[in-house]
């Protein structure tokens, strides 16, 4: 609901008396200004925000009671009576239910058929919109001062009861489901779903009468009624504070495509306010602005104000288009899909279709009241459910999601960075899966869905990943004996090959085999085994320095020596002969009728070197080994032959023979089965079916024959005829085949591109194609060669393509082209340039860490190496990178930013760069601190950079420092920088992180500063006078303490910078007798000007920019001694006092959490000296015993950091101590 339903809903509901009636088209009503398309009439006022359905149809309520349907064709298509006024706006459900809130205090689910499906009964009236989840949960609140969870089916599942003067508005729900509320308390709520309270924020002053929204990172952004805009963070601090002097809130923002942040105010005023807490624009209206903005896709803004001026606003601070609608707009607009702008008018019950600028509803986070066309208060979501998985033994990975109500479809998209702005995209479907066929194996791939509908688009969300194995070859064979001077080992192809590896072995498995080669080939000749020795071959696929599966086996040997079997020489025999094998004493005769010495028998044993097998069967093939013999056992085996014995006949007629039907523009390739007994083949061609009519156009030994004198373009009929000495067979049967007359050339097989071998290209490879002339060549980032770009022609079977980026992975094609055209695409090849010519990349230069420049944080940048795919950070907090531990992996910028540093402490950081080929070397190292957010304040003392408070003591007889830590390491020893009677103010005065040794002169009002290392600072600057007080402290936020003093006779401040010279003058904020207590009490990282009031116990705090933190709040009382310091780790200064008479600690936060109550940790006369004194970034409770010099140091959670430690003398003066 916008801020103007809200507020009229509540201050004004008890005048109105309205009569229902039906709506109509009207154009009797005087509009002015811009086109207006259609009029409806309604039965009472319109305080409601339209909602579009899906099928174009516009829902809004009035306060007659009645909730409209109209057609964007002007007609009213359907209306619900509801008992009260419809003052909420409508909210449309994922089935289209729509759900509307009555003054009568009860919810109701209409259907789009007239009926009322659910009414649920809550205890106040609803006068905002219902915001509807994910899982269709529907959520409401009312003025009972409840905030209800409802169920689609008609049952409660939750509700929530907020105390004090709530009035629930229209909910917002933000990315992970929580739901935030605001109220009439000053309050904002991010409930969880399964019922408790995540976060609450509370303004000091004011009220909420608006909705929130939720922008980009879960930002909660909302307005109240002192004229305060809040931008809250998820993590319950406050990001920004704009302030409007002498306005209020009560309209609803909206962001635009930028993030800009669209609002009206009580002032007239329009404003666009620049999420880094700056104002864009302002734009006068006619008149004060209850209406919330909409944004269209062109960045147009709609808005009404209460003078019935309608505005099309630009975004650079112009007007574009305005409308008089002769009457108050206190409802919000909405942008139809065709650009038509919807809205309702406060006085005369009218409802308006106007001409915008044709644009629709603008994709943003939140472009309008209730955030999208159906006022679900919710952004469209990516789906939930995400998974990527491999489906296993193939290159495909099947990635899908459960459904997203609201979505019309789902864009996939894929990258192996973590940044999802440089993934490709996929594709887009509208089912809950999608396959990409061709992934690279080893790289992390990591996907993305994003929901799209008729406007939006989601956010990317979180990424699944999917880093699929590496595909093996899938058959290994060797040669079995064929060779006597080698085994020849082939396997498979793999389309994840980077290379391949060869590993040979005498077991049956793999393990204890040795690697012999690695190569890009497909075979390899193994001249090293022994002759006649069994091996298992095996091969491992190599990619990124990964290895895939290992391939089955093949096994395979050496021949020992060579055999010769005739082949159909005789009628009466197949006769073998060998050659002789010294030592041997007789030879084994074995035979097979297949290649496989496993099922070879033994025929004979001889001493000769010739053997006549006459069991041969005439006309069958027979393949043969030899063994010889001796004393001592058995050779290795010979090579394998085969041979056959003859039946003294003409063969007989091949079979299975086949010519090619136009596959080539050269030739008719004719083939055919092997015949027993031949040894050749006649080959015989016509132009007829007749045999007798063929003529002879060649001889062949082999099984195939090239015809090449063919004629493009004539069909040919082909015979065969198989020949030995005894004659020839008769014809084979037929078959026909042409030449293509100037066919293109077919598509090119065995793509292969480089995978980050080279440092600035990717080369291709491929097998040349017969007929082809050249090859043209294309690139893309997806795997769809539907996409790809045409790169250029190749002339040869390779191309480098040199315009490449690092970090991108390339699809390639090839076409083959002629004279006569191309062919299809080959298969494609993913490619990638490695940037480092196959090495890990060099380190990075021009590593810097920022040194105290921000609180929260160290930046860090270094210059990005070519090639690089990700950045390494390590840390350590000594420059030794052996101590060094991992910080992060997989960066993949140039910056990072370091907020888990903890404050003051000094850290070394090593940079390193990483690709396919590994990491490289570290960078030099950097060193960094993140500053103590408000540098120089009481209390910190960190003297050596460890990121903890060191006991210093100054002697007040000599003026020689004394420092030590918490832990017994000495830091410095009786070094002198001051006098008796000297004044310390210690603080970091250069920023570098240290605290440094500084005075201040009573006497004189100057100071004299000095680093550790004696560096000096400041000598004799006069900012003071005699008696002054100092009170040292970051004013400006620049990470160094400011020379400051506080006048006790008039209650006036005076800051100096050392660099920037005067910050404050004479700022009155105190009085005399006034204790101030200078601190971060709002943690925006500088030093507020803050007093106590001795005699009430009271504190007033306010910045230097003179906004008021705290007045008058009270923690303590007469007397206490104020204790102020961080003490829950939140980075704002807590409002602590000692009691001097009892010992005990009192601890208030300034958000009035308490924090401890009568800790008792001291006694009467101790001198407390709060610090963090074992870094974990909360003050700890401390005491100096002034009679004995020792200390004792507590956590606030009670743990013991020192108990009696030794570190000073009676009466020594403690610096940062509280008296």
């Amino acid at each position: 609901m916008s801020i103007g339903t809200r507020r009229v809903a509540a201050c004004r509901a008890a005048s109105l008396l309205l009569l229902g009636c039906m709506a109509w088209a009207t154009t009797g009503k005087a509009v002015t200004g811009g086109q207006t398309n259609h009029v409806w009439m309604t039965g009472g006022r319109l305080y409601s925000s339209p909602a579009i359905s899906a099928n174009g149809l516009i829902h809004v309520g009035s306060t007659n009671g009645d909730v409209y349907a109209f057609l964007p064709n002007g007609a009213t298509q359907r209306v619900w009576h509801l008992p009260d006024k419809a003052w909420a706006s409508p909210s449309i459900g994922a089935n289209g239910t729509i759900y509307v809130g009555c003054a009568d205090g009860n919810l109701y689910a209409l259907l789009p058929n007239g009926a009322t499906q659910h009414v649920w009964t809550t205890g106040g009236r609803i006068v905002d919109a219902a915001a509807i989840s994910r899982d269709g949960t529907i959520y409401v609140g009312s003025e009972d001062g409840n905030c209800y969870a409802f169920n689609p089916n008609g049952t409660t599942q939750r509700v929530w009861a907020i105390t004090g003067y709530p009035d629930i508005l229209a909910p917002a729900l933000t990315a992970n489901g929580d739901i935030c509320i605001s109220d009439k308390n000053g309050e904002v709520r991010l409930l969880g779903a399964d019922g408790t309270t995540q976060r609450t924020w509370s303004i000091s002053s004011g009220s909420f009468y608006v909705s929130p929204v939720i922008g980009s990172n879960g930002v909660i952004y909302i307005g109240d009624t002192t004229g305060k805009f809040y931008a809250f963070d998820p993590d319950g601090t406050t990001q920004h504070v704009w302030s409007i002097s002498g306005s209020y809130f009560y309209s609803t923002p909206a962001i635009g495509s930028n993030g800009t942040i669209y609002i009206g105010a009580m002032d007239k005023n329009f404003y666009a306010f620049d999420p880094n807490g700056t104002t864009q624009h302002v734009w006068g209206l006619a008149n004060k602005v209850y209406s919330s903005p909409a944004i269209a896709a062109d960045g147009t803004i709609y808005v009404g104000c209460d003078s019935g001026d309608f505005y099309a606003l630009n975004p650079d601070g112009t007007t574009n288009i305005q409308w008089n609608l002769d009457g108050r707009i206190q409802a919000s607009p909405a942008i139809g899909l065709d650009g038509t702008v919807y809205i309702g008018q406060y006085d005369g019950s009218y409802f308006y279709a106007l001409e915008g600028t044709g644009a629709r509803l603008a994709n943003t986070i939140w472009p309008k009241f209730c955030q999208n066309m159906e006022n679900t208060c919710r952004a469209l979501s990516p789906p939930g459910g995400l998974a990527a998985n491999n489906n296993i033994g193939t290159a495909a990975v099947t990635i899908s999601w459960s459904n997203e109500p609201y979505a019309t479809g789902y864009e996939v998209w894929r990258g192996t960075l973590p940044n999802p702005h440089k993934a490709t995209l996929l594709g887009v479907t509208n089912g809950t899966s999608f396959v990409e066929s061709d992934t690279v194996a080893v790289l992390t791939n990591r996907y993305w869905v994003r929901s799209t509908n008729r406007v939006f688009t989601s956010q990317y969300g979180t990424p699944a990943t999917c880093s699929r194995p590496i595909l093996p070859s899938t058959n290994v064979t060797a040669s079995q004996g064929e060779y006597t001077d080698k085994t020849v080992v082939r396997w498979t192809s793999s389309p994840d090959a980077g290379t391949y590896r060869l590993f040979a072995g005498t077991n049956t498995a793999p393990a204890g085999a040795v690697m012999i080669c690695e190569t890009n080939a497909l075979c390899f000749t193994d001249t090293v085994s022994s002759a006649g020795a069994t091996f298992n071959y095996w091969v491992r696929v190599r990619l990124f320095g990964a290895s895939s599966s290992w391939s089955p086996a093949g096994s395979g040997w050496r021949g020992a020596f060579a055999v010769d079997a005739s082949d159909g020489a005789y009628t009466d025999a197949v006769q073998v002969h060998w050659d002789s094998l010294a030592g041997a004493g007789e030879y084994c005769v074995l035979r097979s009728a297949a290649n496989d010495i496993t099922t070879a028998t033994e025929l004979e044993t001889t001493s000769a070197t010739i053997y006549q097998d006459t069991t041969a069967v005439a006309g069958t093939y027979y393949y043969y080994w030899i063994c010889a013999t001796n004393a001592s056992g058995l050779s290795s085996l010979s090579t394998a032959d085969r041979g056959w014995r003859s039946a003294g006949l003409a063969p007989a007629a091949p079979t299975n023979v086949a010519a090619s039907d136009g596959l080539y523009a050269d030739k008719v390739e004719v083939t055919w089965s092997e015949a027993n007994e031949a040894n050749g083949y006649t080959v015989w061609r016509g132009t007829g079916s007749s045999a007798g009519d063929s003529s002879l156009i060649g001889m062949a030994e082999g099984e195939s024959y090239s015809d090449t004198s063919a004629e493009a373009g004539t069909t040919y009929y082909y015979w065969l005829k198989a020949t030995n000495s005894y004659g020839e067979s008769g014809f084979s049967a037929s078959n026909t085949g042409w030449k293509a007359a100037g066919a293109a050339p077919v598509a090119p097989a065995g793509l292969i591109a480089s995978k980050g071998a080279y440092a600035s290209k990717v080369v291709l490879t491929w097998s040349p194609v017969d007929s082809a002339e050249a090859y043209s060549v294309w690139r893309s980032t997806g795997g769809d060669s539907a996409g790809a770009v045409y790169l250029g022609n190749a002339s040869g079977p390779s191309h480098a393509d040199s315009n490449v980026t690092a970090e991108i992975l390339y699809c390639y094609w090839v076409k083959a082209t002629n004279s006569y055209g191309e062919s299809a695409f080959s298969a494609g090849a993913w490619g990638w340039t490695g940037g480092t010519n196959g090495a890990p990349p060099v380190a990075p230069d021009n590593l810097t860490a920022s040194a105290g420049t921000y609180f929260d944080r160290i930046r860090l940048s270094w210059d990005t190496v070519d090639g690089a795919i990700g950045y390494t950070l390590w840390r350590a907090t000594t420059n030794d990178p052996a101590q060094a531990s991992l910080l992060l992996s997989g960066i993949v910028s140039g910056t990072y930013d370091d907020l888990t540093a903890m404050k003051g402490l000094r850290y070394t950081y090593w940079v390193s760069a990483s690709n396919e080929f590994g990491a490289g070397a570290m960078s030099i190292p950097a060193e960094g601190w993140a500053r103590s957010p408000n540098a120089g304040a009481i209390g910190i003392n960190d003297y050596n950079g460890d990121g903890k408070a060191d006991l210093a003591i100054f002697d007040n007889r000599g003026g020689q420092w004394y420092i030590m830590t918490a832990a017994g390491a000495l830091v410095l020893w009786a070094d002198p920088w001051g006098w008796p009677g000297a004044i310390p103010v210690p603080g970091d005065y250069n920023g570098d992180g240290l605290y440094d040794q500084a005075v201040f002169d009573n006497n004189t009002g100057k100071w004299y500063i000095k680093t550790l290392d004696n560096k000096l600072l400041a000598w004799e600057v006069p900012w003071g006078w005699p008696g002054a007080e100092p009170v040292w402290g970051d004013y400006d936020g620049d990470g160094k303490s400011d020379l400051t003093v506080f006048d006790q006779n008039t209650g006036y401040w005076y800051s100096l910078s050392l660099s920037k010279g005067p910050l404050i003058w004479a700022e009155p904020w105190g009085w005399p007798g006034a204790i101030p207590v200078p601190g971060d009490y709002n943690g925006n990282g500088k030093s507020d000007l803050t007093v106590f009031d001795n005699n009430s116990g009271n504190w007033f705090s306010m910045t230097v920019n003179k906004s008021l933190i705290m007045w008058a709040e009270p923690w303590g009382w007469p007397g206490a001694i104020t204790v102020p310091g961080d003490y829950d780790g939140d980075d704002i200064d807590d409002m602590a006092v000692f009691d001097n008479n009892t010992g005990n600690w009192y601890i208030l936060s300034v958000a009035g959490n308490g924090i401890l109550w009568a800790r008792s940790w001291g006694w009467p006369g101790a001198i407390p000296v709060p610090g963090d004194y074992d870094g974990n970034g909360k003050s700890d409770l401390a005491v100096f015993d002034n009679n004995t010099g020792n200390w004792f140091i507590l956590r606030a959670d009670g743990g013991l950091i020192a108990w009696a430690l030794p570190w000073g003398y009676p009466s020594a003066t403690v610096v940062g101590g509280r008296h």
